[in-house]
């Protein structure tokens, strides 16, 4: 089972908050107090610091191994965009010839109506009065209105010619019968897309497969190097800048580009493919939008009979130059009246590398570190205040040590808190050396 990223590294993120950092070993006993004391915080400072880099440490080590296993989840993330989006354009294309198909049908059944069907002549059309509520009652013979309501006579409309109406579905049913043979192409297009885009989205999985995580794992290697040196060498710990911040450069650099480029190799060429047919599928969606209004209009005309529906059918269909056969004439659509691009924008943005989540993630994880480094830094400028009742207790405690005694059992117990002092702070020098000019102080009274 896969570590997730989200659950391992993340919750360690959690913990290494560099305002809680525990002060263990800084002032919880007689040693540890004296030598805050002695250094004037500087062992409480190096002691937070030892434990935010061994915390550091831990999340490179956890970043590093959540890397190196879920390469293939970058490539199944990678793989799996680019399967959404040609699904998603296909459901697009097939939707848009679906459309077509259908008001092909209509088109030709509104223009060629059965020969026993009753069509209205010009003044024939039922029209409703406008301006009247089709809820408001008739007025008995010789009732006069209610007193405060104005009553306007409405305009009459006027019907169309019915020869006009007739020439004009035809016109209109030529129009969809050639959007219809034209959109044969668009579709083939973007179904050949569809499948190319499938094909390389496999082909190059195995290529993305053999790029080398070895180039990824080096900058963070590095970084855990550094941090076991500066473990290793505490002396070392107000002087490391140079070498880790040129490491975090490097992952904040190397590592997020490397996913970048192993998705990339099983995405680019696959949207390259659907990116050629995008523009066919734009026409396609054009011709359904553009046949679906036409029918509309079709229909609207053929009910009311009317001149002014018949006109709007008329600024509907585009008019090809004279001359120009059918089957030469270009795709021409209704001014402003085209599909609906964002759902394209949506497929095509599904593969975008960068939003892949498992990249995300990682690029998280990389800017984390690099961001409690600069945390680290901070505290090292910053020295840890000792409060003044721990400086009288140490003082009043080391003094007892040395009261009431003769010279050769102070230098006997002076000699053994110098050695005690060596194995407690053998590593941190810097520590050790004010923590013995401390003692020797007392010793002296």
């Amino acid at each position: 089972m896969r570590r997730r990223l989200t659950i391992s590294a993340l919750a360690l993120l959690g913990s290494l908050g560099m305002a809680d950092v525990a002060r263990a070993g800084c002032c919880d006993d007689f040693w540890s107090c004296l030598g805050a004391v002695a250094s004037a915080g500087l062992s409480c400072q190096v002691q937070q610091i030892i434990d935010s880099v061994k915390a550091m440490k831990q999340l490179v080590e956890t970043v590093t191994n959540d890397f190196r296993t879920r390469t293939g989840d970058v490539i199944a993330q990678a793989q799996k965009a680019i399967t959404d989006a040609t699904n998603d354009l296909k459901q697009v294309r097939e939707q848009s010839l679906t459309t077509v198909q259908k008001a092909v049908a209509d088109a030709h059944e509104l223009a060629n109506p059965p020969r026993n069907a009753v069509l209205a002549g010009p003044g024939l059309a039922a029209v409703k009065p406008i301006g009247v509520s089709a809820a408001a009652p008739a007025l008995p013979p010789g009732a006069a209105p209610p007193s405060g309501i104005a009553v306007t006579a409405p305009a009459a409309q006027r019907a169309a010619d019915a020869k006009a109406i007739q020439d004009a579905l035809a016109r209109a049913d030529t129009y969809v019968q050639d959007l219809r043979a034209k959109a044969n192409a668009p579709h083939g297009d973007v179904a050949n897309a569809e499948r190319a885009a499938l094909e390389a989205a496999a082909r190059h999985v195995r290529t993305a497969q053999q790029i080398g995580i070895d180039v990824a794992m080096a900058p963070l290697n590095m970084l855990r190097e550094s941090l076991v040196d500066l473990l290793t060498h505490p002396e070392r710990i107000f002087d490391p800048t140079a070498q880790i911040e040129a490491d975090i450069q490097r992952i904040t650099a190397e590592v997020p580009a490397l996913m970048d480029r192993i998705a990339g190799e099983v995405t680019q060429e696959a949207m390259a493919d659907l990116d050629r047919a995008k523009q066919s599928l734009q026409q396609l969606q054009d011709a359904a939008a553009a046949s679906a209004s036409v029918v509309g209009a079709m229909q609207k005309v053929s009910s009311s009979r009317l001149q002014s529906d018949l006109n709007a059918l008329d600024r509907l269909v585009p008019r090809p130059p004279p001359g120009v056969a059918l089957a030469s004439r270009p795709i021409m659509f209704p001014v402003g009246i085209s599909g609906n691009r964002q759902i394209i924008a949506t497929a095509f943005a599904r593969a975008e590398v960068g939003k892949l989540p498992v990249v995300l993630q990682h690029r998280a994880a990389v800017n984390d570190i690099a961001t409690r480094w600069q945390a680290i830094k901070v505290r090292i400028k910053a020295p840890v205040p000792i409060e003044a009742g721990s400086t009288q207790k140490v003082d009043h405690d080391l003094s007892q040590m040395f009261v009431g005694k003769q010279k050769g059992d102070i230098d006997k117990k002076k000699q053994e808190l110098l050695e005690e002092a060596k194995k407690r702070f053998a590593s941190d020098p810097k520590t050790l050396e004010k923590v013995q000019k401390y003692i020797e102080t007392h010793a002296k009274g």
